[in-house]
């Protein structure tokens, strides 16, 4: 059985739309489509929380081998899989990340949900410029609820980057 087969048949047998597994997930409902038509795959990092979402090992998952198995799940822990927690009250407060450029003294203010941050997941590609390490404390900051100004950084080509949470 194809990974995308199984994702679907899981997620029906646990009465779920497209719509709420894609929440718990951190991602779009048009990516929980694209996968259960085998038109893309999740991301690896997405896989052990899909298995546990689903009480399965991430073997059964891939190898579509779970028959036999109870597989409707109680999910209500799945908030407490790290990273997870902004569907929760964890970061009700959190809302948005702020991205101010100063390149020259001409400014680009960007404002992105939160949710799409998690998506995205690779901040540093993203926004050329951030190590892992500058990534990692911002979703350290988003994981922890801070808000404010959270880090600032001085581009190669003399422009600021200023990232702060609301």
């Amino acid at each position: 059985m194809e990974l995308g087969k199984t994702i679907n048949e899981l997620r029906k047998k646990n009465n779920m739309t497209q719509e709420e597994l894609a929440a718990k997930l951190g991602v779009s409902a048009q990516a929980v489509s694209k996968w259960e038509n085998d038109l893309s795959c999740p991301d690896i990092s997405l896989l052990p929380d899909i298995s546990k979402l689903f009480g399965i090992s991430v073997d059964e998952l891939l190898s579509g081998d779970y028959h036999g198995k109870d597989i409707v799940h109680d999910n209500s822990d799945f908030a407490e899989l790290p990273g997870h927690k902004d569907s929760d009250n964890h970061f009700k407060d959190i809302k948005k990340i702020n991205i101010a450029v100063d390149n020259h003294g001409k400014m680009t203010n960007v404002s992105l949900p939160i949710k799409l941050v998690r998506f995205g997941m690779n901040i540093g590609s993203a926004f050329g410029g951030l190590t892992d390490g500058q990534s990692q404390i911002i979703m350290d900051a988003i994981q922890n609820g801070l808000s404010g100004e959270i880090l600032k950084v001085n581009g190669e080509h003399g422009e600021i980057v200023t990232i702060s949470l609301e």
